[in-house]
């Protein structure tokens, strides 16, 4: 099992269970097969370091957020076909999250910022936090 060079940032499991995504400071995004624990993908992030990392519902699409401030979406499992690169917050992306039904994407970070991003449409900011926002994940609510 190739490894990563530096630190890992950020861990993600395919929703189907069977791979792990890896990617950190070496800028690197590598995907291992959870059954026999090998590596079966490995590419390097054109907008640096990875910092954290959103899969789609339907395990199709992978965002990944840097510590440039940049995001970039591709098709996965190729890593190879860039969807959309855009540059997201002034600092480090702390976390990203994927919206299961619509894909509408949030992500936040250093700047204090969490931004709203729907389409090609300029992304909602929500700003004014306190201080740096860190990683968590859109939940669906439980109807009580």
């Amino acid at each position: 099992m190739k490894s990563h060079e530096q630190a890992i940032a950020t861990l993600a499991v395919t929703h189907n269970g069977n791979k792990l995504i890896a990617a950190g400071v070496d800028e690197f995004i590598r995907v291992y097969n959870l059954e026999n624990h090998e590596q079966i993908l490995g590419w390097k992030s054109i907008t640096g370091p990875v910092t954290s990392l959103a899969i789609s519902a339907v395990d199709k699409l992978l965002v990944t957020g840097t510590s440039t401030g940049k995001w970039q979406s591709e098709l996965f499992p190729d890593g190879v076909e860039k969807q959309q690169q855009q540059m997201g917050h002034s600092g480090a992306i702390h976390t990203i999250a994927m919206h299961p039904q619509s894909g509408e994407l949030a992500d936040a970070g250093a700047d204090r910022a969490v931004k709203l991003w729907k389409g090609d449409e300029m992304p909602r900011v929500l700003a004014g936090h306190a201080g740096a926002v860190v990683p968590w994940r859109l939940r669906r609510l439980a109807r009580v």
